[in-house]
């Protein structure tokens, strides 16, 4: 069982970073295409090229609502990031091509032909996976360093946890940093690594005096405790709210 506490500040600011930047491209990206040979794109002559970008960063809102990035979270693989982006441009294309249509509709303007939102969005994809896969890099980078880490600590005894310490701690770019266990008994098989920092009891004075270990200090909590020590494991999980 996996309890966290709340500590996702610089998580929310990676996220709310890599939502902007995703504005910014696709900004940049538009700016461009409205440079372009406009008779090509058949966009004419009128002058709503501010309207478009409008209903383009429109169509962005509502992609973003439902499809923002999971680069900030810690175990995203190269595969989701990559379903998760296909979905954002897409969800992005069409719902900007629907405002764009009913909007220009009611105001008697002539709407950008199909090849405008292939090309843009063609253009907008690859751009996007670009970024995505850089940002995630660079995310990867300074969590290795040891910045945006977050501390786990474990409640039991459990062999079970050994083979999550290992997956915790394998791969630096995740940021984890398992602090110890809290335990009755001692662990068979620990790796070095994985430290008994005390009984169970020495955990209820840290929940119940938090000027013993200031509380920020266990960012998320794994706990493998029997079922017969359920009040213990109720005391965690108020602790951990």
């Amino acid at each position: 069982m996996c309890l966290m506490k709340t500590n996702t500040k610089t998580n929310n600011l990676i996220r709310d970073i890599v939502i902007f930047g995703d504005f910014v491209a696709l900004n940049i990206l538009f700016y461009i295409f409205l440079q372009i040979e406009r008779s090509y794109l058949h966009l004419g002559s009128g002058p709503y090229g501010n309207l478009l970008a409008i209903m383009q960063n429109c169509g962005m809102v509502v992609a973003q609502f439902y499809f923002s990035t999971i680069i900030h979270k810690r175990f995203s693989a190269s595969e989701q990031v990559l379903k998760r982006a296909t979905y954002l441009i897409l969800t992005q294309i069409v719902c900007a091509a629907i405002f764009t249509k009913l909007f220009f509709t009611m105001e008697n303007y002539a709407t950008p032909a199909i090849p405008f939102y292939i090309y843009f969005g063609a253009f907008l994809y690859l751009t996007l996976i670009i970024l995505r896969f850089t940002e995630r890099y660079f995310i990867k980078k300074y969590r290795s360093f040891g910045k945006n880490s977050r501390s786990v600590t474990f409640i039991g005894s459990d062999k079970s946890l050994i083979g999550l310490y290992k997956s915790l701690v394998s791969d630096p770019s995740t940021g984890y940093r398992v602090i110890g266990y809290y335990a009755d008994e001692i662990m068979d098989g620990a790796p070095e690594g994985l430290k008994r920092l005390g009984t169970l009891q020495d955990l209820n004075h840290i929940m119940d005096d938090t000027d013993v270990l200031n509380v920020n200090s266990m960012d998320e909590v794994y706990c493998s405790l029997p079922w017969s020590m359920h009040d213990e494991v109720n005391k965690i999980m108020k602790y951990c709210d």
